[in-house]
This record gives C-alpha cells, structure tokens and sequence, in this order.
C-alpha cells in the first residue's frame, strides 16, 4: 500500500504500520493546519488565555459550541465521550469548574435542579426557559435597574434575569406540565 504522508501534512501523532500503513492520527493544535476542524470561540479564548489544551480539555471545550448551549456536566461527558471515549466523568466536571473558576463557563441553576454551563460569557445576554420542556434560550434585553434607594448598602455585583415562558412547540402541542423555580 502506498501512503501519502504529504496529505497529513500540520497533523501529530501520526501512526505508521510496519508496512507504512496508516494506523491513526489526531490533529495537533497547529492554528494553520487545514485538515483540523473548526476551532469555536470558547477554545479560542482558552489558547489566548495560555490554558493547556490537552485532548480531553480541547474536545469538552468543543462540544460546548453553537447557539443557545445550555448543557448539564452529564451532556458534556456523553458528547465528549462520543468523540474522545477516554475521557473521564471526573475529568468533565474538574474541567467545568475550573473554566467557571476562569469566568470562561457561566454555570447557571435550572429549574430542574442540576446546574447548566453556558460558555456565552463574551456577550451580555439573560434566558428565556420554557415552563413546559425547560429549553433555554439567550435573549438581548436591557438589564433592569435597581434605583440606589432600594440597594439598602449592598454594592450591586451583577445582574441575571430569566425570562420564563412557553415555547412555541410546547403551546402547539398543548404541554401543560409547568415547571416551577
């Protein structure tokens, strides 16, 4: 068999066989290498920061991308473990609280009890959550205000606001299982 090792070109680890047949290969973190996929915002941020990407910290910081990405640790493990099995539980869950810790992950309560992690921390946004299923939105909305005479001395920190209310499936379909929080 010949092997094109041109075509790997910006790619580590590559495995050659004894008789220089591909075994396996994984993209190393060369910006420029072509065949790598899509780096998303969040692995961004965490390569100007310096933070150490290993495989496991790179693929859960991976699966943390899109629009609207609202995931419990137990999503996180399952989409990580899908693309790279030998990540661990444990791994996952340092992995969050250490990002959190970096204020790169916003872990927020959801109210089904388990804690949800937003990497959305670059632009400022509130959550709109479905009563009915609990599906999580970001939404731009104007922080309200809290007039000075009403702070009692409390140095105001942040603020957070969700918005609940019913999504468009759960109103067609006539779901009537309201969640409270």
């Amino acid at each position: 068999m010949d092997l094109n090792l041109e075509q790997f070109q910006g790619w580590s680890n590559l495995l050659v066989g004894p008789e220089r047949g591909l075994v396996a290969f994984r993209p190393c973190d060369l910006d420029d290498a072509p065949e790598e996929p899509p780096v998303t915002p969040l692995v961004d941020r965490l390569r100007e920061r310096g933070w150490r990407l290993t495989a496991q910290r790179r693929v859960i910081a991976e699966v943390m991308t899109g629009e609207h990405v609202h995931v419990t640790a137990d999503d996180v493990f399952e989409r990580a473990r899908a693309i790279l099995p030998e990540v661990s539980r444990a791994t996952v869950y340092n992995t969050l609280h250490e990002l959190v810790g970096m204020g790169e992950l916003h872990e927020m309560a959801h109210t089904d009890g388990r804690k949800r992690y937003d990497p959305n921390v670059v632009e400022r946004h509130h959550h709109l959550v479905c009563v009915d299923c609990g599906r999580i939105l970001d939404v731009a909305a104007d922080d309200p205000r809290l007039p000075d005479d009403q702070r009692h001395g409390y140095e105001l920190l942040g603020v957070e606001v969700t918005f609940r209310a019913r999504c468009p499936d759960c109103a067609r379909t006539g779901s009537a299982t309201t969640r409270r929080s």
